[in-house]
């Protein structure tokens, strides 16, 4: 389950979601990812690595956005479960 889907169910009254997702796990993921396309030695790897870090970038904005809301969800949730 994903941090967002762990937020929403946090505000419809099922507990608090989980921690959000680290940068240091993100980039991880990406650099492995991207060295698989790139050694693959192929014009369609470094097109798809090229995409991967375009993808990254977006990502890497919603793990921010998702630092950003964490607090206020954590609260909604506790406020809802006090009902």
């Amino acid at each position: 389950m994903t941090w967002f889907e762990s937020a929403g169910e946090a505000l419809a009254g099922g507990g608090a979601p989980g921690p959000p997702v680290s940068r240091s796990v993100v980039d991880v993921a990406l650099r492995e990812s991207v060295r698989r396309d790139l050694t693959a030695g192929t014009e369609q790897g470094a097109a798809t690595a090229v995409r991967m870090v375009w993808m990254a970038d977006r990502l890497d904005t919603m793990r921010r956005l998702q630092a950003d809301i964490d607090g206020p969800v954590r609260a909604a949730a506790a406020a809802s479960a006090w009902r």
